[in-house]
C-alpha cells in the first residue's frame, strides 16, 4: 500500500479521542483528567491502566504499555503503523488520497468492490431468494446473533446478480475481477459471479477492512465444496485467519488461541463461547499465520477433524507452529467428527 501523508495523519492525532476509542475496548472511571481501568493487555484484578485525556495518551503501571492514539490500536489489534491510522482515518470518515501512487489507489478499489459485495450477499441472505439458505443456516444451529456477528451472507445462483449490483453502483468491474468476485467469460466479452449458490462469510482484517470471501456450496454433492477468494493485492490465503478481529479481546484472556479447520467449525465455537478460535482460509497453516499468531499469545491450540487428513494437518502445523516458539497442544476429536458436530 502507499504511504500515507503527513497531513492526514496529523489530521487523524488531532481528531481522534483516545478515551473515546480506548473505552470501546474497556470500562474506563475518571478521577481529574485521567481515566483508569483494567489493562487490555495484560491481565489483571486491580485497575493500572491509565489514560491521560490532556495529553492523549495512555500508561499501563502494571505491564509498561504506554503510547498515543496510533500506539493503542496497534497494540490492540494487533496492527501496524499504516494500518493503525488507516483503521483510525476510516472510522473518523477521513479520506487518504490516492496520490501517493496507482497501488494505493488499486487498493482502496478493491475494499470498495468487497464492501459492496458483502452489502450485496447480506441483502440476499434477508431476501427472498435467501429462504433455502436460511433454513440450511438454522438447521446448522447458527443463530441471527451469529449471523450478524460473523456478517454471514449468501450468494444466489444467479450468473449475473452481483455483476448488475455492482453496475448499479458504478464500481468499475475490473477490481471485481481481481478480488475474485467476478470471472471473465471464456469468449473474452463480459463476466460472471464466481460465488453462486453458496452461504459467503466475509474475510475481515483486524483494520475492519473486508479482504475477501469463502463460500461454502449448499448442496453436499457440490463441487468445489468450498470457493474462496482468489489471491490479490490485499487477500494472500498464507497469511489471514478467519475470525481473527472477533477472536482478539478473548485470546488476550484466555491466553490463548484455538485453531480449527473451517468456518463452520469457528461459529460453532462462539456458539460455546470459545470466543479465542481461528481458521486458516482453505490452506495448511504457514509460516506467516504462526509469526501472526505469536503477536498475541504464546500457545496454540489445534483443534482439527476426527479423521486421517486432520491428524495429518496436525502433523504438519507442528513443526511451523514450534519454529514461533509456540507452546503447542492438539486435541483429537472422535473419528468422523468436527468442531461443529461435536459442539451440535
Amino acid at each position: 500500500m502507499g504511504r500515507i501523508p503527513e497531513h492526514v495523519i496529523d489530521e487523524v492525532r488531532e481528531r481522534a479521542d483516545i478515551v473515546q476509542i480506548a473505552s470501546r475496548y474497556l470500562t474506563l472511571k475518571k478521577s481529574g483528567s485521567r481515566h483508569w481501568g483494567l489493562c487490555p493487555f495484560h491481565s489483571e484484578k486491580t485497575p493500572s491502566f491509565q489514560v491521560h485525556e490532556d495529553k492523549q495518551v495512555f500508561y499501563c503501571f502494571g505491564c509498561g504499555a504506554s503510547g498515543d492514539v496510533f500506539a493503542f490500536r496497534m497494540q490492540q489489534d494487533g496492527l501496524d503503523f499504516p494500518d493503525a491510522a488507516r483503521a483510525l482515518a476510516r472510522e473518523l470518515g477521513i479520506t487518504i488520497p490516492s496520490s501517493s501512487g496507482e497501488s494505493s489507489g488499486q487498493v482502496t478499489r478493491l475494499h470498495q468492490v468487497n464492501e459492496a459485495a458483502l452489502e450485496y450477499f447480506r441483502s440476499s441472505l434477508r431476501a427472498a431468494e435467501g429462504a433455502q439458505a436460511r433454513r440450511y443456516l438454522v438447521a446448522r444451529g447458527v443463530s441471527q446473533e451469529l449471523l450478524d456477528r460473523f456478517q454471514i451472507g449468501f450468494a444466489p445462483s444467479s450468473w449475473e446478480g452481483l455483476q448488475r449490483y455492482l453496475t448499479r453502483k458504478r464500481l468499475d468491474l475490473k477490481p471485481a475481477e481481481q478480488a475474485g468476485l467476478l470471472a471473465r467469460r471464456q469468449t473474452g466479452a463480459g463476466h460472471y459471479d464466481r460465488f453462486r449458490g453458496r452461504i459467503v462469510f466475509p474475510i475481515v482484517e483486524p483494520s475492519g477492512y473486508v479482504i475477501g470471501f469463502g463460500g461454502r456450496a449448499l448442496g453436499e454433492d457440490e463441487a468445489p465444496k468450498y470457493l474462496n477468494s482468489q489471491e490479490s493485492p490485499i487477500y494472500h490465503k498464507g497469511r489471514v485467519l478467519f475470525g481473527l478481529p472477533l477472536a482478539l479481546d478473548a485470546i488476550r484472556r484466555r491466553g490463548r488461541v484455538v485453531v480449527v479447520e473451517g468456518y463452520f467449525d469457528l461459529v460453532a465455537l462462539h456458539r460455546a463461547e470459545i470466543e479465542e478460535g481461528v481458521a486458516p482460509c482453505g490452506t495448511a497453516l504457514t509460516q506467516d499465520h504462526a509469526r501472526r499468531m505469536r503477536r498475541y499469545t504464546e500457545e496454540v491450540v489445534l483443534l482439527f477433524d476426527g479423521d486421517e487428513a486432520g491428524q495429518r494437518a496436525a502433523e504438519r502445523a507442528l513443526p511451523v507452529l514450534l519454529a514461533e516458539r509456540l507452546r503447542v497442544r492438539a486435541a483429537f476429536l472422535p473419528a468422523g467428527e468436527d468442531p461443529d458436530t461435536l459442539l451440535q
